[in-house]
């Protein structure tokens, strides 16, 4: 019989179609993501070793000294995970990060670009590794995020805040031996829609799937960066491994912001340039160091104030040292980041994701030597390296940055998390 190329084609294109929805149906074959390795999702190929005996091989390598643990970058920003766990050895097998600015200055550092959003994602198309990162989405429980600052509880119909549960999927299908996350220490104490903690769910989702979990809140500032960034850290262990986990305690000496200043400068980071025509918008005549009329320059007002030496250190941030605070230009007459005034001998506050709430610090006496911190200061600030790339947009940098772990804290914990599985 003859038969003719055209039926040939028809015939094979037939079979291709056939095939790929055979194994669609299988769960191996996923369209639109990049890689496919089967883990224990998939229990008709699961042919993988007793985790048993996958926990002694583990332990007998860390015992060796070799850490070359495989990990995955949920949630991956601009890579800070990433920084601190290959600094010690650990390769990464896969990452996930949505935003296409993060990607790209994520592919700038490591060469490869994260998957997209992580919802569209099967787990059990993602490798196997060791330990799974997440620093999953702070805004419905951050102060500057949405969440309901009078009732505590996150604002209605924020989906973000189930985010974590694509963390929780992974943990479930892959079962890894570890997981560090990170979050805004806000997340300990808010509150869902039925006034119920919103951390016990995720504690009870977590331990639920298998894992020991310590959690504890950080500041940057007590492992050495200019800093003042509290945030909270989960650490989780799978059960079958008795690993002796203590959160590290933190480091003797810190750096000051006058430690990590560029020599050079641009001009347009100068506070007479960025607040050229910026004017006092409320006239308080019942602060000592609020008289000036409304109208009046800003930069005036904050040179002012800043000769009267009024501004005093917080007895709860003694290390953020305010040179000068504009009182009652808003509304609720409390301040705003872009209302105050920083000592370069003391450190910087929380940085933030707005260009417009980027710290101002005194790097000399006058108001010409006034300016807020560049993108470069504010990358050496969150403990990057210095010759790390950012992006030439300052406003992207800034809100990665603000977005971004700390690479020494997330180093520290993870060292802790080495030595206590070399104590089993």
């Amino acid at each position: 019989m003859c038969i003719s190329s055209t039926e040939l084609i028809m015939a094979f294109t037939q079979l291709v179609t056939f095939l790929t929805e055979a194994l669609k149906f299988l769960g191996i074959f996923r369209p639109g993501v990049p890689r496919i390795v089967l883990c224990k999702c998939h229990p008709l190929t699961d042919n993988r070793e007793d985790d048993t005996v996958s926990v002694r091989r583990f332990l007998s390598t860390l015992e060796a000294g070799m850490t070359s643990l495989r990990f995955i970058d949920t949630f991956a920003g601009i890579g800070g995970f990433r920084v601190a766990a290959e600094a010690l050895g650990m390769t990464c097998v896969a990452s996930i990060e949505w935003d296409k600015e993060c990607q790209k200055t994520y592919k700038e550092n490591f060469g490869d670009a994260p998957l997209g959003d992580i919802t569209t994602i099967n787990p059990g198309d993602l490798p196997e590794h060791d330990i799974l990162f997440g620093g999953f989405p702070c805004q419905p429980f951050s102060r500057n995020g949405k969440y309901n600052h009078n009732s505590g509880t996150i604002a209605a119909g924020d989906t973000r805040q189930d985010l974590y549960k694509s963390l929780i999927s992974i943990l479930s299908c892959h079962r890894p031996k570890f997981f560090l996350f990170e979050n805004v220490k806000e997340l300990l104490t808010i509150r869902d829609g039925n006034n119920n903690l919103f951390i016990d769910s995720i504690l009870s989702d977590m331990d639920d799937n298998g894992y020991n979990v310590s959690h504890k809140v950080i500041n940057a500032r007590d492992f050495g960066l200019p800093q003042q960034r509290n945030r909270v850290y989960f650490v989780g262990v799978r059960k079958d491994i008795d690993v002796k986990f203590v959160f590290p305690a933190g480091v003797a000496k810190g750096s000051y912001i006058k430690d990590i200043l560029d020599p050079v400068v641009d001009a347009k980071y100068n506070l007479t340039e960025r607040w050229a025509g910026r004017t006092l918008l409320i006239q308080r005549p019942d602060r000592v160091n609020h008289t000036r009329a409304v109208g009046s320059p800003r930069l005036d007002a904050l040179e002012e104030i800043y000769a009267a030496g009024l501004a005093t250190p917080s007895s709860r941030k003694p290390d953020i040292i305010p040179l000068a605070i504009i009182y009652g230009d808003t509304p609720s007459g409390l301040p705003r980041q872009q209302d105050k005034l920083y000592s370069i001998e003391g450190v910087s506050p929380t940085l933030a994701t707005f260009e417009l709430t980027v710290p101002a610090f005194a790097v000399g006496g006058g108001k010409n030597d006034w300016r807020v911190l560049t993108p470069s200061e504010c990358g050496r600030v969150q403990g990057f390296p210095s010759n790390y790339k950012f992006s030439n947009i300052d406003a992207t940098t800034y809100k990665q940055l603000g977005n971004a772990v700390s690479p020494p804290v997330i180093k520290h914990i993870l060292q802790a998390l080495l030595d206590g599985a070399k104590v089993f």
